[in-house]
């Protein structure tokens, strides 16, 4: 233990404290000193009221309202409106842009190749609805017009009106480059039954029309080049109202010579017995494609016509396509035009008409045919199933009469001795006008006289299938013969093929 004492320290640290009296009075002051009031009360009170309203209200918003975050999201849906089935509503511009090709083969490849001129104008209607003319294809089978029609609300659409659409398009008179005025055909079986495309309240849809035709030594023709602005009148079918909107100036340029062609050459060929086909050469237009070739047949037959089915590797699956002749010993096949070009084909030819010399004749006594046709309200039919003809392994028949107030109808009918044989006769609508040059030939060509040799007059044929066609022989003459010696010349057989190429396509 140490043995320091009290005195040492003192020694060490010397007498005096280290603090005074003053310093004991200061420190107990601080001790007993009151607090200060804090004065920033108020701005956290509210800052705690505020965070509470935030959570109470996002408690709100998430369990009542969440359709306002859903239309963020989820856009308006669309007014519903009814024009029929042909006119269909979609939810985006790209099934607006599909309807145009589906409907406009080969538009897309037009569009890539810069020959579909922008127009983009906009006219007004009324307070409801605007005219947008977006797009005009003026190409060298046609003119194609791409336009869209305001819808207003539905309420507001008179009840079972038409949709609105473009009813006629008129080109001013323009002396510079020697355009009369004149009114664009419609190709109405391109545009009827009605259809369209509905988007965001408007009705998209297209117009075809023939060319514009120039003037020139009183005479008119086909512009085959054309750089100006026409200046047309433009009428719109709105619901139950017309609505002209004059002086619309479109711009249109076209050259026919910008309308390239892709040429594939081939050696393809299909035989069978009796007969040859050689394929020499594909080519892809923007409007238009054709397979040509040469065909070899026994004498006795001329190539008439040839229906085929198409395949390719993008849209096309079986598609029926025709062929007619191109020249002597040669055919020409017109197959659908590409939006975008395949790298091959595939042809199955099917069938192959062919125009022979063989004819058959018969006589028909109409003595009878103000009884028959005055009895059973003027319409008398009577079954015969006489035979009048034999050709290769087929029998002809004249089947059945009809009597009625405008003539007698013949049906006649083809029976080959098997279904399946390769040759047989083919029905067609017959050729029944008379012509004087009897070096002139027509397939099926008809023709008759009565027992005063007065030459007989016929009426519309009529409806036909394959292996039947009709064939009305006029009143008037009726009332004035006894006996009409009937003659069919010319007969048409068609020959089974089924036959397929593949025919690879060369690239752009």
């Amino acid at each position: 233990m140490s043995k320091l004492s009290k005195k040492d320290f003192d020694a060490f640290l010397g007498e005096d404290a280290y603090y005074t009296d003053q310093d004991k009075e200061r420190f107990i002051k601080n001790i007993n000193r009151k607090k200060p009031t804090k004065n920033h009360w108020f701005p956290q009170l509210l800052t705690s009221a505020l965070l509470l309203g935030v959570l109470v209200i996002g408690v709100q918003f998430f369990k009542e309202d969440t359709s306002f975050l859903s239309s963020l999201t989820n856009p308006k849906p669309q007014a519903e409106y009814d024009f029929g089935e042909g006119v269909k509503t979609v939810d985006s511009w790209e099934e607006v842009e599909q309807y145009y090709l589906d409907r406009i083969p080969g538009l897309k490849r037009a569009e890539n190749l810069g020959l579909v001129t922008k127009v983009d104008k906009i006219f007004t209607l009324n307070d409801d609805s605007t005219l947008h003319l977006d797009k005009i294809w003026y190409n060298s089978r046609q003119i194609e017009f791409f336009y869209s029609i305001g819808l207003p609300d539905p309420s507001l659409i008179p009840e079972y009106a038409p949709e609105p659409i473009i009813s006629s398009i008129w080109v001013n008179r323009n002396e510079d480059v020697d355009i009369p005025k004149q009114q664009l055909g419609f190709y109405e079986e391109k545009n009827y039954p009605r259809e369209g495309i509905i988007y965001k309240d408007r009705l998209y849809h297209y117009i075809t029309t023939d060319h514009v035709f120039k003037e020139a030594d009183n005479e008119y023709g086909v512009l085959e080049k054309i750089n100006h602005v026409l200046n047309t009148d433009i009428r719109v079918s709105l619901f139950h109202d017309e609505i002209t909107i004059p002086n619309v100036d479109i711009p249109v340029r076209y050259d026919k010579e910008n309308e390239t062609v892709l040429t594939t050459k081939m050696n393809k060929e299909v035989k069978d017995t009796d007969m040859s086909m050689k394929f020499n050469q594909l080519d892809i237009g923007v409007t238009d494609n054709f397979i040509y070739g040469d065909i070899h047949l026994p004498d006795e037959y001329n190539f008439s016509s040839l229906v085929a089915s198409f395949s390719d590797d993008q849209n096309y699956q079986n598609e029926s396509v025709y062929g007619v002749p191109n020249g002597p010993d040669e055919f020409m096949i017109s197959i659908p035009t590409f939006n975008q070009i395949p790298e091959h084909i595939n042809v199955n030819i099917d069938k192959i008409f062919v125009e022979s010399n063989d004819s058959f004749e018969f006589s028909l006594d109409v003595t009878d045919y103000k009884e028959k046709q005055s009895s059973n309200s003027g319409r008398y039919e009577v079954n015969t199933h006489q035979k009048v003809g034999e050709f290769k392994d087929n029998s002809i028949y004249l089947e059945k009469l009809l009597y009625t107030s405008t003539g007698i109808v013949m049906t006649i009918q083809y029976e080959p001795l098997d279904k399946n044989q390769q040759l047989k006769l083919h029905a067609d609508n017959p050729s029944v006008f008379f012509h004087n040059d009897s070096s002139y030939k027509q397939p099926l060509f008809i023709s008759g006289q009565n027992e005063k040799g007065e030459t007989a007059l016929f009426g519309h044929p009529g409806s036909k299938s394959d292996d039947q066609f009709n064939v009305l022989i006029d009143r008037e003459f009726i009332t004035n013969s006894e006996v009409v010696d009937i003659s069919v010349e010319n007969l048409l057989y068609e020959i089974n093929v089924d036959q397929s190429i593949e025919i690879p396509v060369s690239s752009e």
